[in-house]
């Protein structure tokens, strides 16, 4: 295991327990291994064993949480690490833990104070230092967190993450270009980070003017709590649809508030094509084609099929004259968003449901706007229930995440 060679450890383990099926320390470090070597649902079931054997151990419900948040289980990691916190009280790692569960579940005040008590325990804990950097930076406090920062890499001028951390504090500063030589230092140092990988996509990808603007909307909007993120997100859409029936009733306003309807339909039109659309360019890129992982490289293509079709679509609209080139064209956008996040999904259970789910909406929203196209009653009734599918699609994966399934 100090070596990283989880396979070997985690066969070293097996045996051992096959010797000894009761041993609680060796079914929570077999856990650790299987976690490492992507045996997921083998993780979950030796740190569920680990607790079993040593329900009175701190260090196996912490495992048990560790494995947790692998798997994108927020609720059962949460439980675990209090339960962990519960049992030693004054362990930095069990406060390092929950804090990390908090911050995956987007509540992100909670985890910094929770970082803030373990290193009231341990000030030179590297992980809660690295977390809390992180921490500041998503709650917008980039002053704080620099400074953070510094000081840590000037104790330890290698440590990779403090060098991503600083990457991403630079580019909520809309600095791409001094990011990204951080991100790629923390790359150097461990090729292996796959924060900092996602940082340099993100870097390379705010060189361009659109991107940065729609990156730091969204920071903005990261930085904000769960109510307010949504306060602001009802509160758009209701003033979208005020102007946009005012301007029906009053023509004489109509100059004025049809800019701000088409700027609202273009800028959630940007929310959900900016991801795809700018990683089909960093395809293009020496560098960006390396960093993108391949499932979102698949995701990008798949993606950018669907793009293709929309643009088909608004070019073949003034050479027909007909509607149903337009309606082909928004249904093929539409598409865009489900497909790309489901080929992009990172926890491998839910790509296996949301990847069928996506085809299957691309084929009824296609089928859709064929019965339309030949004015076929059905058609518009189909439209009508695959516009809730893909609300669906886009709604339902994150609200169930946040559940622990």
């Amino acid at each position: 295991m100090a070596m990283q060679r989880w396979a070997d450890a985690g066969e070293a383990w097996r045996r051992a327990l096959a010797a000894d099926p009761e041993h609680g320390t060796a079914h929570a470090q077999y856990a650790i291994c299987l976690l490492k070597t992507g045996d997921l649902a083998g993780a979950r079931r030796e740190a569920q064993a680990a607790v079993r054997c040593m329900p009175d151990d701190p260090g196996a419900h912490c495992v048990r949480a560790i494995v947790a948040l692998g798997d994108e289980r927020l609720p059962e990691a949460e439980a675990a690490a209090r339960e962990a916190l519960r049992l030693d009280p004054d362990d930095p790692d069990h406060h390092h833990i929950l804090a990390a569960a908090l911050n995956r579940s987007d509540r992100v005040a909670e985890a910094l104070e929770r970082c803030e008590a373990g290193l009231a325990l341990d000030p030179e804990h590297a992980p809660l230092i690295d977390l809390r950097a992180s921490l500041l930076t998503r709650l917008g406090r980039r002053d704080e967190a620099e400074a953070s920062i510094h000081e840590a890499l000037r104790r330890d001028p290698d440590d990779p993450e403090q060098h991503a951390n600083l990457g991403w504090a630079r580019l909520s500063a809309r600095d791409p270009t001094g990011s990204a030589q951080h991100f790629a230092e923390a790359l150097r140092l461990d090729p292996e980070n796959a924060y900092a990988r996602a940082g340099l996509v993100e870097a390379l990808k705010a060189q361009h003017l659109i991107y940065r603007l729609f990156l730091a909307w969204t920071m903005w909007l990261a930085s904000l709590s769960p109510p307010t993120r949504w306060a602001v997100i009802i509160v758009g859409f209701l003033v979208y649809r005020l102007c946009d029936r005012l301007a029906e009733l009053h023509p004489q306003l109509a100059p004025w508030l049809t800019p701000l309807v088409w700027a609202y339909l273009a800028f959630a039109f940007l929310t959900w094509m900016a991801a795809p659309l700018f990683n089909l360019v960093l395809l293009t890129h020496p560098l960006g084609r390396h960093a993108l992982e391949e499932r979102v490289r698949q995701a990008s293509l798949a993606a950018g099929i669907c793009m293709g079709i929309a643009l088909l679509g608004v070019i073949a609209y003034p050479l027909t004259g007909h509607a149903v080139a337009l309606l082909a064209a928004f249904a093929a956008a539409l598409a865009t968003a489900v497909v790309y996040d489901a080929w992009e999904e990172r926890v491998a259970r839910w790509r296996r449901i949301l990847i069928p789910a996506a085809l299957l909406f691309s084929a009824a929203i296609a089928t859709s706007v064929v019965l339309v196209g030949y004015e076929q009653p059905f058609g518009a009734r189909l439209w009508h229930w695959c516009f809730w599918g893909w609300l669906a699609l886009l709604l339902a994966p994150p609200l169930l995440r946040s559940r622990g399934l």
